[in-house]
């Protein structure tokens, strides 16, 4: 799991600029702490998107924002979850077998190995997906007197294929540094706000 953490320190300095209306420098951190974790939640969906062929859309389920409050002035985005489909990232079909790549530095290639061949097809309850065949299904019957077995679509047994996790994605030092910038700029920017707001309102 990877954790992008937003707090404020220094309250009593907030609480001088606030004068006599130090008793809503909660208010103001908190709002700006909320402010700075939507801001990282939308650049942390941005961010694998620069190295890896993933949509924002596939990448935001893996995220999730935990919010502060007046009594926590802590915020934080999250990223957790298994590894992607496979389909999620760039892929295609070339003569029957699927090409796919995760990086944006390699090319798409053919997914075989062996007699073992990868496969696009739509499983029955609608979803899409990238497998590979794994042969006859172990502990199943599958052989009649004076026949030997054979492989069908009753029998065989398939695996889907996957890529990499989010939190994957964003382990490394660049992604984090990235991270925790656009969060710091935006948490001062929105105290910065938010104390302008409620002194204005006095």
């Amino acid at each position: 799991m990877i954790v992008s953490q937003v707090d404020v320190t220094g309250i009593r300095e907030v609480e001088q600029r606030l004068g006599r209306f130090k008793s809503q420098a909660p208010v103001a951190m908190y709002r700006a702490i909320n402010d700075s974790v939507s801001k990282t939640f939308t650049e942390m969906k941005k961010v694998p998107g620069d190295e890896f062929h993933v949509a924002q859309k596939n990448v935001a389920p893996s995220l999730k924002k935990h919010k502060a409050s007046r009594s926590s002035l802590k915020g934080a985005i999250s990223a957790n979850g298994e590894r992607l489909d496979l389909y999620k990232f760039k892929h295609s079909l070339s003569k029957g077998i699927a090409k796919a790549a995760v990086k944006k530095a390699n090319s798409p290639k053919g997914l075989e190995k062996g007699d073992k061949k990868a496969f696009i097809a739509t499983m029955g309850n609608g979803h899409m997906g990238i497998f590979e065949r794994q042969g006859l299904v172990k502990n199943r019957k599958t052989r009649k007197k004076g026949r030997t077995n054979r492989i069908t679509k009753h029998n065989e047994s398939i695996r889907e294929l996957t890529g990499l996790s989010v939190p994957q994605m964003l382990k490394n030092k660049e992604s984090m540094e990235r991270i925790k910038k656009v969060a710091a700029v935006r948490l001062n920017e929105r105290l910065e706000h938010h104390i302008n707001y409620i002194l204005s309102r006095g």
